[in-house]
């Protein structure tokens, strides 16, 4: 019995491979079948290959709030060009608009009460204190001249004392009023205290620190671009609120009148790549296409992977060499585009932006590595 169904399993085995072989051969085997495309791999000019992604030459620059809020206002939109200094997105700041105002409205009173210390008096009131010290000058010689003459008259037994006694007071209360005049006066054309002038200066410029303060925390409502480029993507809209303490980017931008692709260079592969060193692109959605480039920056240091592709032969545990590639023209590529970069030999000619020699470029093969050297 068991002879009998190991042959009925051996018989089913080959009955289904037979049948797979006649209705799922490999197009090679299949009569009209194309014949693939060459690897550019099969490209005596390919040194290696490795992974990379598509940036802007300044990478992609997410911008945030400093401050908590809601976004009142979205000035840009995705593919939109700017300018340093263009306004990205502004939050509603009624607030601090309001702040500055009151800030301005105090700033103006220190500056009135300054003027008017350092003013001290008009000309027109050092002209009565003048005069005021003019008239208790006068009234005071008069006084003098009465008490002299009634003073006389009393030696001569003429004058009663009780007269004599009045007119002597009349003369220090001359004398007493002549001296407040004087210093009336003389406080009016002396100015004021320089302590007093320090302290109004100094509440001054408390309130104009204060304004400032105001000023840049306006600002900071009003996000502008740091540099020329475009909007890469726009992530948050009006009405949305936005936290420092939970980082969230409302727009990301860059500069992509170049466009570089971030490449990923296996350690094993380090001594095959060099400034200036010649490559090209290839990705499944531009098919055979070739977009050259340039090695403009080599890293010093290792690190890890910068992302993965998710290939078969892809290493996890490997450190990688970042290599930047400044693209001949990027204009048909969208940033954040993963790409195989093909890095070719010293010397090596350069064909156009345009199919490989065999005519095609399957992209999604996956990397070689070291195994594509030559």
């Amino acid at each position: 019995m068991n002879r009998v169904w190991m042959l009925l399993i051996i018989v089913a085995v080959l009955g289904w491979f037979g049948y797979t072989q006649l209705i799922g051969g490999s197009p090679a085997e299949a009569p009209g079948a194309e014949v693939p495309a060459a690897w550019p791999s099969d490209d005596p000019d390919v040194v290696f290959s490795a992974p990379g992604v598509t940036e802007p030459s300044s990478r992609t620059i997410q911008i945030f709030s400093e401050l908590p809020g809601t976004i009142g206002r979205m000035c840009v939109k995705a593919g939109d060009r700017i300018e340093v200094g263009d306004l990205l997105f502004e939050l509603v700041n009624d607030t601090q608009l309001a702040e500055v105002q009151r800030c301005q409205a105090l700033v103006a009173q220190a500056q009135a009460d300054l003027e008017k210390l350092r003013s001290w008096d008009r000309l027109e009131d050092r002209e009565i204190a003048r005069r005021q010290w003019d008239e208790a000058k006068a009234l005071l010689l008069r006084a003098q001249e009465e008490f002299d003459r009634v003073e006389s008259l009393r030696s001569r037994g003429v004058a009663s004392e009780k007269e004599y006694a009045d007119r002597s007071n009349d003369v220090e209360v001359a004398q007493a009023r002549a001296a407040v005049a004087k210093a009336r006066y003389e406080r009016s054309t002396a100015g004021p205290r320089p302590e007093d002038l320090a302290q109004a200066q100094a509440q001054l410029d408390g309130v104009r620190a204060g304004l400032e303060i105001a000023r840049a925390t306006l600002a900071k409502t009003r996000i502008r671009s740091p540099i020329d480029g475009i909007v890469i993507y726009r992530f948050r809209e009006v009405g949305e609120s936005v936290f420092p303490n939970v980082p969230a980017p409302v727009v990301s931008i860059g500069n992509r009148d170049v466009l570089n692709i971030r490449v990923d260079v296996d350690e094993m592969d380090l001594g095959k790549v060099t400034v200036g060193q010649r490559v090209f692109a290839t990705c499944d959605a531009f098919g055979s296409r070739r977009f050259n480039g340039t090695v403009v920056q080599v890293a010093q240091t290792m690190g890890r992977k910068n992302f993965r592709t998710d290939r078969p032969t892809e290493r996890a545990d490997t450190k990688i060499l970042e290599v930047v590639c400044a693209l001949d023209d990027g204009a048909d590529l969208p940033v954040e585009l993963q790409m195989a970069v093909w890095f070719l030999r010293e010397g090596a000619a350069v064909r156009p932006d345009e199919e490989s020699p065999s005519g095609g470029v399957p992209a999604s093969r996956p990397f070689a590595g070291s195994e594509v050297a030559r």
